[in-house]
């Protein structure tokens, strides 16, 4: 079936109708899908408990940590964090042994020098601890804040390491132990640590997500490659015909951008990461696949970052990577951020940083006008078996929020210039380094219920790929019969979790109940679904 004849079908069997009403209180339940948390997982007791888990994940060849790609008498190495569970690796690494495949953890404490403890003392984050994303993601970030920022920050932001220094003793390990086949490292940005381990790189092929038995005892490696990338490929294809997107959510996010036809087609060939899908063209240009240089397809206009046109409005929500903040409001013209509302402490962080010249006037390499926060991210995560992480909120060595921007239908804005692919002209990085700017993209805000629509060339019609946070090529007939392979569609296509947020698709007022401290409400989440009295179970 050609790309035409893929779009006109959707056309036809997806066009969905919904109100969508921005911030303040919204109807609920009806509107929304409703709130659910698995009630499947249970800690478990032994090794032996996570065994079925471990030999799926070791066969399962799609997503982030596609560790059925390693093969029989492989060695592979994983690096895991210092606050890894013991018992999950092990498990890991009998399972792979059941496949004759050669597996080897080394803790990014080993790489140190330290010991588990030491490393784990250095450093702590929970859900409380949103707000300082700003200067935890990007450390660099806290150089261009006015110096008492900088004088209270800058003790907790040199505990720990970033993802730039795990990588650097990971090349140093490999550096002196080359004789690896395949690697699995770091807990996302899978194109970084290509780029960054240079001769190693191509060995990279994928990231590590089974931090926790929570994890590993999901559904998440149990749900089908196949139909995971089929899925994928759907919200993919009509790319290269649209020529104007909008992105809305309850939180009130409103922002939309227009495509050339030239642009359309440049986008769709650099938008695939899977269960990252770059939907957004400057972050499919600027962070094309480290590899696909080498494609025999490779175009060098592939690799120059893309801003859309009329790129503008609003990005609004509350939680990020690292966990949660009072309501914000971002508001972006011409593909770069003019002023922020609210946030508490991160909106102010993030209103000084966009007043320091250096942040507001350099023009960078291939960019069309000056300044460094440009929006550069909208990914998409489709794996409807994720769901928000609770044991890192509690306590984690980086990002605590992380594995919440992987479930299905969930959007992430990363904002702040970042050019991650191969440099065609070689101006980039030596840019940065000459100029003392900041190089890579420095905050997130994740949207839980948004809905995505592109608008198709010469159709003039609106087709949307996500309605209020579910995908909508979940739902489609080739999704359902390809399901239907291993099992029940229904329970295989099915969002396991779901958010409840008052005044969205629970009883309650947005604003009163939950936007200004979101935290307090997530976390009394928690403490309820740890002690089992989570009235949102399900099944």
């Amino acid at each position: 079936m050609g790309r035409r004849s893929v779009v006109v079908g959707i056309l036809c069997a997806c066009v969905l109708t919904a109100a969508m009403v921005l911030g303040g209180t919204t109807a609920f339940a009806a509107d929304y899908p409703k709130p659910r948390f698995p009630s499947y997982l249970k800690p478990p007791r032994s090794v032996e408990d996570l065994m079925p888990a471990a030999r799926t994940a070791v066969r399962q060849t799609g997503g982030m940590s596609p560790l059925g790609l390693a093969k029989p008498g492989q060695k592979v190495l994983i690096l895991v964090p210092s606050n890894q569970e013991p018992m999950v690796v092990e498990a890991i690494i009998r399972a792979f042994k059941e496949r004759g495949v050669d597996a080897t953890v080394k803790y990014v404490y080993d790489l140190r020098g330290m010991t588990r403890e030491q490393a784990i003392r250095e450093v702590s984050y929970t859900g409380a601890d949103g707000w300082l994303e700003i200067v935890v993601f990007n450390k660099d970030m806290v150089n261009y804040l006015p110096e008492q920022d900088q004088r209270e920050l800058r003790p907790r932001v040199e505990r720990g390491l970033s993802s730039g220094q795990e990588r650097q003793f990971l090349k140093r390990y490999l550096d002196a132990n080359p004789h690896y086949d395949a690697i699995f490292a770091g807990g996302g940005g899978l194109t970084f640590w290509k780029r960054d381990l240079g001769p190693h790189g191509p060995k990279v092929i994928g990231v590590w997500i089974y931090k926790n038995a929570f994890v590993l005892n999901s559904r998440i490696p149990y749900y089908p490659a196949d139909v995971w990338r089929s899925t994928e490929e759907k919200i993919i294809e009509p790319l290269a015909w649209v020529e104007e997107v909008r992105v809305t959510d309850p939180e009130g996010t409103d922002f939309r951008w227009k495509m050339t036809e030239p642009q359309a087609k440049i986008w769709a060939n650099s938008a695939y990461s899977q269960n990252h899908l770059f939907l957004y063209p400057l972050q499919g240009t600027g962070r094309f696949p480290y590899s696909m240089k080498d494609f025999p397809a490779y175009q060098k206009d592939w690799l120059l970052p893309l801003v859309p046109d009329g790129a503008e409005g609003v990005i609004g929500g509350t939680s990020n990577h690292l966990g949660y903040f009072p309501h914000m409001l971002v508001h972006v013209k011409d593909g770069i951020i003019q002023r922020v509302e609210g946030g508490g402490r991160f909106g102010e962080l993030i209103g000084k940083l966009l007043q320091n010249p250096k942040v507001r006037n350099t023009r960078y390499p291939y960019m069309p006008r000056p300044g460094y926060f440009y929006m550069m991210e909208t990914a998409l995560g489709t794996n409807p078996k994720y769901f928000r992480p609770v044991s890192e909120l509690q306590g984690d060595m980086w990002l605590a929020n992380s594995s919440e921007r992987q479930a299905s239908g969930v959007f992430h804005w990363g904002l702040g210039i970042e050019f991650g692919a191969p440099d065609p002209d070689n101006k980039y990085f030596p840019f940065v380094r000459a100029n003392k700017v900041p190089g890579s993209h420095s905050f997130h805000i994740h949207n839980l219920f948004a809905t995505y629509e592109v608008k198709i060339r010469g159709a003039g019609q609106w087709l949307k790929l996500v309605d209020r946070g579910r995908v909508v090529t979940l739902d489609s007939f080739e999704a359902r019969a390809l399901a239907s392979r291993y099992g029940n569609p229904d329970e295989i296509l099915k969002d396991d979790w779901r958010a409840d947020i008052p005044g969205i698709n629970v009883p309650g007022d947005y604003k009163r109940d939950f936007a200004q401290d979101p935290w307090k409400y997530v976390n009394a989440q928690i403490q309820s679904i740890m002690s089992g009295r989570y009235a949102h179970f399900a099944p």
